[in-house]
């Protein structure tokens, strides 16, 4: 299934940029998370994944604090 199909995502998180972003980099943590249990399995070995979240930096920071406008360069 296309994550833009998932209807939580039609009626919440395509209305914010910020929770779609958010939604689909915890999309893409998964599937590498299933893809790389898939090439392990033989070996009998599980995958744990760690995302770390927001990584405070001067760019990120600037964002935090953009008020809901979009940052140019």
């Amino acid at each position: 299934a296309q994550l833009k199909d998932v209807k939580f995502v039609q009626e919440v998180a395509m209305q914010n940029s910020g929770f779609a972003y958010m939604i689909a980099k915890r999309m893409n943590h998964l599937q590498a998370q299933r893809a790389a249990a898939t090439s392990w399995k033989k070996r009998r070995a599980r995958i744990n994944t760690i995302s770390p979240g927001v990584i405070v930096t001067p760019l990120a920071y600037d964002e935090f604090n953009a008020n809901g406008r979009a940052i140019s360069a």
